[in-house]
């Protein structure tokens, strides 16, 4: 069996459960990582010199994870889990990356265990139409990264917030 255009026939093939699933989860845990960055912004920026470094608090991902690792170089207070934050809050940037291209893009195709997608992507001198095949592997391996980078953003979340207690 082909695949339809979703475009022209929205009830052709749709994604299976299992990618149904596995998006779900990516989106879940793509939250959690995000929380736990946020929490470190706050924390660093109102307990440990960050309002030094930035006047404002960064609310865009990519400012977020600029400032953080910023924090984390110059506070020496935040010396004894720098090296192990940065290295988490850079695999945070690359998962965006990964992220970005999953969950923006414009579904034009959906099969069982992939979904085709239109992409426009927003360069400095022009727009481009590009089109991407996300396969439930790369969904699922999305959701299993994710999930396992928060794991250490919010161990020092946690260290960091008890030092303040």
């Amino acid at each position: 069996m082909s695949a339809k255009s979703f475009a022209m026939d929205p009830l052709g093939n749709l994604p299976s459960n299992q990618m149904l699933m596995a998006y779900g989860a990516s989106t879940l845990h793509w939250s959690v990582l995000e929380n736990c960055i946020d929490l470190l912004v706050a924390i660093t920026f109102h307990r440990f010199g960050g309002n030094e470094i930035d006047k404002e608090i960064p609310r865009m991902f990519g400012r977020k994870t600029k400032y953080l690792k910023k924090v984390f170089r110059r506070s020496s207070a935040l010396s004894p889990v720098a090296d192990m934050a940065i290295r988490a809050i850079e695999d945070a940037e690359e998962l965006s990356d990964r992220r970005h291209l999953i969950t923006h893009g414009s579904p034009r195709e959906y099969h069982p265990d992939r979904i085709e997608y239109r992409w426009l992507k927003v360069t400095p001198s022009m727009h481009v139409l590009e089109s991407h095949t996300v396969t439930l592997v790369q969904v699922r391996k999305l959701a299993e990264d994710a999930l396992l980078t928060s794991v250490p953003l919010a161990r020092i979340g946690e260290r960091l917030a008890q030092e303040l207690g």
